[in-house]
């Protein structure tokens, strides 16, 4: 694989740095909830008093919140699913023109999913989880932040090597 070391690395700019610190830190603590909630399910089946039929249903929207709310972060550190076979047989000049191809294609998808994600949120039909009584609005919230963040990181990976000139940190040169 050949690879052009000429151009330098730009980091992200801060306010992607400190929405990284976030994202990181969140899905940190919604897999520690989802542990916790597991195993508090595992002890209460050996307990002769009856179980919280909440803590499932909570598990598994911590798991769509962790899924959604980090999609951003995997895409900005450069994580995210790839097909490198492409990649191997290119220079890095063409490297460099189908990345910017996905990162357009990953920015449209989100756009897209944003769409379909704010009309979700938008529209209050009254339907509530069964056990936590939680109004769904607020769990289709995580899909509608997650791919706005994973939309700003396709932005920045798309927009970054235009304007300086340079492979946003993360990617590949």
């Amino acid at each position: 694989m050949s690879e052009d070391n000429s151009q330098e690395v730009v980091r992200e700019p801060r306010v992607l740095r400190w929405i990284s610190t976030v994202e990181h830190s969140l899905g940190a603590i919604l897999i520690t909830v989802i542990a916790l909630l597991v195993f508090i399910q595992a002890i209460q089946r050996y307990l002769p008093v009856s179980g919280w039929v909440w803590s499932g249903e909570l598990a598994r929207y911590c798991m769509v919140a962790v899924t959604f709310i980090m999609c951003g972060y995997l895409l900005g550190q450069g994580q995210h699913i790839t097909i490198e076979v492409i990649d191997r047989y290119l220079s890095g000049r063409a490297q460099r023109w189908v990345k910017r191809f996905a990162s357009a294609v990953v920015l449209l998808i989100c756009l897209a999913f944003v769409r379909e994600g704010w009309a979700l949120v938008a529209e209050t039909t009254g339907q509530v989880s069964a056990a936590l009584q939680m109004p769904m609005t607020y769990l289709y919230i995580f899909p509608l932040v997650g791919f706005v963040l994973a939309a700003l990181r396709a932005v920045w990976a798309l927009f970054a090597p235009i304007m300086t000139g340079s492979t946003p940190e993360g990617e590949l040169a």
